[in-house]
């Protein structure tokens, strides 16, 4: 009888140890598949490089990437400025979605670079902005500016923003950046155009709004909620499928890696689609 007890005593163990084993394994498989998530992308001069709590970009990420990079997504990020920015001498589409940009951007001079995208950060003064894009962004024709504290869009905003502000809001940026032809959710028309240019500039000078009186609902870990997202995503978009190259970086540098999941970036609108 002893000998019955200690056997099935035994053989308790061992199914608990199984279980345990097994619990471990799903586990590590989840975080395994969470790391995956949280991967660089890079194929054919399209770099993404989302939701990945970055507060700088990584001087691994700078080197490897920057001179071939002309695609560029920092989006779900918390970053502050455009620091690293100036290596990317090829890009040509830039989204920064999502991250913890306020006013007085520095962006460096870049001929080439016709998208942007800054939804969901926290940029209050449009006339500073625009300005600065003017200087630096000769080319850009395709722009998104929802959920800034700039842009006085009624979905965007708590404060009493109407279709008014929003119309005045457009023709000033219309009438600034001249190559313009796509602006947050909509394309640029010839009618505004000739609209911006009619009305005195002191009739379209912007609209305040403050940063708290954005209508905002993060996360708990700070970032926006996938309905958030969807919502003001503003222009046709997508990533490329990803291909066989991956570049992984984590705190112990870069490394490749394959068979991984792909990111899906912003998608832009284009020119058939106009």
């Amino acid at each position: 009888a002893a000998g019955e007890n200690m056997a099935a005593v035994s053989g308790e163990v061992s199914e608990n140890a199984v279980d345990h084993d097994e619990e471990e394994e799903k586990k590590e498989e989840e975080e395994n598949e969470e790391e995956e998530e949280r991967e660089v992308v890079f194929e054919e001069g399209r770099l993404s490089c989302t939701c990945l709590d970055w507060d700088s970009i990584p001087f691994d990420v700078l080197r490897l990437y920057a001179p071939r990079t002309d695609f560029l997504d920092l989006s779900s990020n918390r970053l502050r400025n455009l620091d690293g920015l100036e290596c990317f001498t090829l890009l040509q589409e830039l989204v920064f979605d999502n991250n913890e940009l306020a006013d007085g951007l520095k962006f460096p001079r870049m001929d080439r670079l016709h998208t942007l995208s800054l939804n969901k950060n926290r940029i209050s003064d449009l006339e500073r902005l625009v300005q600065t894009l003017q200087r630096r962004l000769p080319q850009l024709s395709f722009l998104s500016l929802l959920h800034n504290p700039a842009c006085p869009d009624a979905l965007c905003t708590s404060v009493d923003s109407d279709e008014a502000d929003y119309k005045r809001y457009r023709l000033f940026v219309i009438r600034k950046l001249s190559k313009l032809r796509f602006l947050d959710s909509k394309a640029v028309t010839e009618k505004e155009r000739r609209e911006a240019q009619r009305a005195p500039e002191e009739s379209l000078r912007p609209l305040r709004i403050r940063p708290e009186d954005v209508n905002q609902s993060p996360r708990k870990d700070g970032f926006w909620t996938s309905m958030d997202t969807d919502r003001y995503a503003p222009l046709s978009q997508s990533l490329a499928k990803p291909g066989q190259h991956r570049g992984r970086v984590s705190r112990a540098g870069p490394k490749r890696t394959s068979d991984v999941k792909g990111s899906e970036g912003n998608r832009y609108i284009g020119e058939d689609e106009l």
